[in-house]
């Protein structure tokens, strides 16, 4: 009752209320009406309630009640309507003359905001006193990234970056970030995630590179079509930084008394004659040299020669294919722009005599293909220096000598690049300007330990790097396009995969004999792959740095002599066609899959010595193909699979210290059951909930098998059922409602005494196979089997072993042959027997008189028929 009069002191009155119903309702939009006194709390998604007062208020004579109304995100409320107006808390006085009342919240729609963009990055002196001065990043909007250069030396572990955001929240790794307070590690990409109102992100990556302040130097100098008029074609300079002298060539009759320049400069300012530059904007004469003073932050200077020259080179093409073995191949090409189809230098069956660089080629701006091939004198590429477009691919391949591809510098567009065998190249300088390739291909080059220049360049189909002996880390690449091949393998010194969080799906992932490699943190972004495969990375521990990875196609983890569990994988919950756990030594520890709960496609579990169990695949609840468990030593489970309710094979093969098949408990269904030479395997207990079995089941060389138990609910076998060389194995049991099998084989277990588990069965759908057992007496376990075999090839086969009586009462037929052939036999026991569809064979039964074989051929022979021949040889004579 204290709710009610919270505003006002509580008077004794007599009178009752009544007549004092309030009914609260919302129109519009989405939205929720609470009141004061707590009975309101209603109209949401557009609902209503009404409460009568005159149940609350006791004595009271008048109630005044008071209204809140609370808009839901996407939504603003506007306006009360009804017993109350306005848009501020809403009074409805009840009294017991008042009569009912009537609201109504209005609420309409407010689009939340989409806005996520990260307006500026900077590191303020004022939060950072390491710092020498403010640092402004460059922000890429269209690659949302944000780049600064900071000084040599700056610790980067511990900066404050100062912000601003279109967005409601920016986070980094899940936390909240506050702009000149939060404190993060730059020594490595950090991504800023910026949230807008509507929930939606966008990732920006902040790269801080470390830079000598007292550096000045221009790194990149054009003369662009879009900048000036008149322009066919680009004009790149050539940097020759030794003697700090820019030189160009433009076309004949150039007007070069107004041309504007793109440059690049490591230095803080460019001035020529004492006007400042400003790249892409600012015009000068070069019809002289022109010095361009680079000064830098610590007030040192450089200055660089502008040359601008008139170029004597031939507008016309070479058509077709052109080969160069010497330097009388490139001076016939002198002055050509270029080549129509494939340029080669060099070949695997021709290689070139005594070229060392390329000089008279300078005219080339554009060949079909580029193949430099088997040059052993080569040390440069130097003539290509305006070479720009390759539409085809680029190979540089076995130049045992080539140590430099700066010449290629100018090159803008080629299709794809592969380059490999080339012993002392230690870099891939040259290739920065590359802007879009298909592929790339690194190959077995035991001195390149930098690759760094293709970092920039947007990989659209395949990046491959392999058999790099000296590369011990990946540049930052910023543009690997989603859906792409990548291969990283052979890499003997690659710690590390930093550079590749760029990457955030993959069509195939193949991380393989990287024997440095220790952790995967470089696939951070990753979130699905077509393939994800890693094999034999000597010295990976687990998986961790791919905990984003949600989704993939098939996942295959071989040969790992140290991977220990697979800690990284926590974030996988789908696998569409299939998982391999591959000779993994060391693997003891699956639990990382626990949140895996979809996975199609074939299971296999092959060689892991140290796995126990299967524990942290609890969660596998979706049907397999094939599920493979073989050769898992110190496996003595199956844990973690009794969720799969289903496969179509199941292969138990192999596993030494496996006991029974505890954790199927959930398979109720299979078209193989499989259990092979598990040295261990005592019973087949586990198979709770296994009915039917739509193809073969199969128990063979399991060694400590004593008996069949475990799968008490089995009805059904439609396929082959061979139980066979289980040394240890006393009775088939087990099997209670078994009622229908395929073609069966007992066959070659040496101490077997009893087919029980087949009483319940009266068809056996193909042959029936009885051979060498040494210690079974009888097949009483068939003794309610009607008819053997649904067509002519389908036998009863009863050959060698310790069988004294068939025991098989109620046969009535067999479709094939009946072959007896066993010295201890004494009687057929075969009364119901009618019909043999094929050849009646009963011979060399030494303990079995003729007189009886032949009395139940002549029963057979004058019921149903025999339809074959009869055989009756080298049985016991008896009177």
């Amino acid at each position: 009752m204290s709710n009610l009069y919270k505003r006002g002191a509580l008077l004794l009155i007599f009178l009752i209320l009544s007549g004092c119903k309030l009914s609260v309702s919302t129109q519009g939009g989405r939205g929720n009406v609470t009141s004061e006194s707590g009975l309101i709390n209603c109209g949401v998604h557009g609902g209503d309630c009404t409460v009568d007062y005159s149940e609350y208020a006791g004595s009271k004579l008048s109630y005044t009640e008071y209204l809140y109304a609370e808009a839901e995100r996407g939504y603003r409320f506007e306006r009360w309507e009804g017993d109350c107006s306005g848009s501020g808390t809403c009074s409805v006085k009840l009294s017991k003359t008042s009569g009912d009342k009537a609201v109504t919240a209005i609420f309409v729609e407010e689009p939340l905001s989409e806005e996520k963009e990260l307006l500026s990055f900077k590191f303020l002196k004022a939060d950072n006193p390491s710092l020498p001065s403010d640092v402004t990043a460059v922000i890429d909007n269209t690659l949302h990234k944000a780049t600064l250069s900071v000084p040599n030396g700056t610790d980067l572990t511990a900066l404050v970056a100062n912000f601003d955001i279109s967005g409601v929240d920016v986070k980094v790794v899940g936390a909240s970030q506050t702009s000149s307070e939060t404190v993060n590690d730059f020594s490595d990409i950090v991504v800023y995630t910026v949230v807008a109102e509507d929930d939606s992100t966008q990732r920006y990556a902040i790269y801080v590179e470390q830079v000598d302040y007292q550096t000045k130097a221009i790194t990149d100098f054009i003369l662009s079509m879009q900048d000036n008029d008149g322009f066919e074609q680009d004009a790149v300079g050539t940097i020759d930084e030794s003697n700090h002298r820019i030189e160009l060539l433009v076309a004949q009759n150039t007007d070069l008394t107004s041309l504007i320049a793109q440059f690049e400069t490591t230095g803080q300012s460019v001035t020529v004659n004492g006007v400042s530059q400003y790249s892409g904007v600012t015009p000068n004469n070069y019809t002289s040299d022109l010095t361009y003073r680079v000064t830098a932050y610590d007030n040192s200077v450089q200055d660089y020669v502008v040359s601008v020259s008139e170029s004597n080179c031939l507008e016309q093409p070479w058509q077709g294919n052109y080969t160069i073995t010497s330097q009388q191949d490139i001076t016939a090409l002198e002055g050509y722009t270029s080549v129509t189809g494939t340029l080669r230098i060099g070949s695997y069956s021709t290689p070139s005599t005594g070229l060392t660089e390329l000089t008279g080629l300078e005219c080339l701006n554009t060949v079909g293909a580029l193949n430099v091939l088997s040059n052993p004198d080569l040390t440069s590429l130097n003539g290509l220096n305006g070479l720009k477009t390759i539409t085809g691919s680029l190979i540089i391949d076995s130049n045992t000598a080539l140590s430099s591809l700066s010449d290629l510098s100018q090159l803008i567009s080629v299709s794809s690049i592969s380059i490999s065998q080339n012993d002392v190249l230690a870099n891939l300088s040259g290739l920065e300007n590359v802007a879009e390739v298909l592929e790339i291909d690194l190959y077995s080059m035991p001195a390149l330990s930098d690759v760094s220049a293709i970092a920039g360049t947007k990989v659209l189909n395949k990046l491959r790097l392999r058999s790099l002996s000296a590369l011990t880390a990946l540049p930052a690449f910023t543009q690997l396009n989603n859906s792409m091949w990548l291969e990283v393998s052979g890499n003997s010194s690659l710690q590390s995969l930093a550079g590749l969080e760029q990457l955030s799906q993959a069509s195939v992932v193949s991380i393989s004999n990287n024997d440095a490699l220790t952790d995967l943190s470089g696939l951070s972004c990753l979130t699905s792959a077509t393939s994800f495969g890693l094999v034999s990375n000597d010295n990976l521990r687990n998986l961790v740095g791919v905990e984003q990875l949600s989704a993939v196609t098939t996942l295959t983890i071989q040969d790992h002599q140290n991977l220990t569990s697979l800690e990284g994988l926590s974030g996988l919950n789908s696998i569409f066609n299939g998982m391999s756990l591959l000779d993994n030594n060391a693997l003891a520890d699956v639990s990382a899959l626990s949140n895996l709960t979809s996975m199609s496609g074939n299971l296999t579990v092959r060689g892991n010595s140290s796995l126990m169990n299967l524990s942290g695949m609890d969660n596998l609840s979706t049907g397999l193909s094939t599920v493979t468990i073989d050769n898992n030593d110190g496996l003595d489970s199956l844990e973690g699979l009794s969720a799969v309710p289903s496969a179509t094979k199941v292969i138990i093969k192999n596993n030494q210290m496996m006991r029974n098949l505890q954790g199927l408990n959930g398979l109720t269904s299979t078209s193989l059951l499989q259990v092979e030479n598990n040295a261990s395997m005592l019973n087949l207990s586990g198979l709770d909930s296994l009915t039917q079995v739509n193809g073969r089941v199969a128990l063979l060389n399991n060694d400590a098998m004593s008996d069949t138990s475990g799968a008490p609910v089995l009805q059904r076998i439609s396929g082959d059922f061979d139980i066979e060389r289980n040394n240890q194995l006393m009775s088939i049991n087990g099997f209670n409602q078994l009622n229908s099998v395929g073609a069966t084989t007992i066959r070659l277990n040496n101490i077997l005494t009893n087919t029980d588990g087949f009483l319940n069965v009266t068809e056996v759908r193909g042959s029936l196979d009885v051979n060498g057992n040494n210690q079974l007496l009888d097949l009483a376990g068939f003794t309610n089997v009607t008819n053997i075999g649904t067509s002519s090839s389908h036998d009863l086969n009863i050959r060698g072993g310790a069988l004294d009586h068939l025991g098989l009462q109620s046969l009535e037929s067999v479709s094939g042959d009946l072959l007896v052939d066993n010295t201890a036999l004494v009687d057929l026991d075969l009364p119901q027997l009618c019909s043999v569809g094929q050849n009646f064979q009963v011979t060399q039964n030494g303990a079995l008189c003729t007189n009886k074989v032949e009395e139940v051929r002549d029963q057979v022979v004058g019921c149903s028929g025999i339809g074959g021949t009869v055989t009756i040889t080298s049985n016991m004579t008896c009177n």
